[in-house]
């Protein structure tokens, strides 16, 4: 039964399989490591929290009174500059988006226009 994976540890022979005869084969040296675990009680952590580089999303701008979204610019102008500065990035790639989309559109019925003239002036001769 060499098809059978186990975990090192488990005898399938427990899970009700008798005719395997299960030997756990031992861990080569290199591939063992010990562990170290690293405890830091009483301190903050060296990374900061997400809170730290987010700023509100597109709805809860929309959603929020003035003073509201007043007192957060307030709070950390330089997230609300960078939010601003995203939603004007945004708003250029939209615009480049939907001109490349209409540009496309109107290739494409000039051409399906033309196409069904064709067809319909040589249906109208025959």
């Amino acid at each position: 039964m060499s098809n059978v994976v186990t975990f090192p540890g488990r005898n399938p022979a427990r899970l009700g399989n008798p005719s395997f005869r299960y030997q756990p084969a031992p861990l080569p040296a290199e591939n063992v490591r010990s562990v170290e675990i690293r405890v830091e009680r009483g301190r903050r952590r060296s990374a900061a929290s997400m809170h730290t580089y987010v700023f509100r999303s597109y709805d809860l701008i929309l959603a929020s009174d003035e003073a509201e979204l007043v007192r957060d610019v307030r709070c950390d102008a330089a997230k609300a500059a960078s939010k601003l500065k995203s939603i004007r990035e945004q708003i250029q790639r939209d615009r480049e988006h939907a001109a490349a989309r209409e540009d496309l559109l109107t290739k494409a019925e000039a051409r399906l226009a033309a196409a069904l003239a064709v067809v319909s002036s040589t249906c109208a001769e025959g």
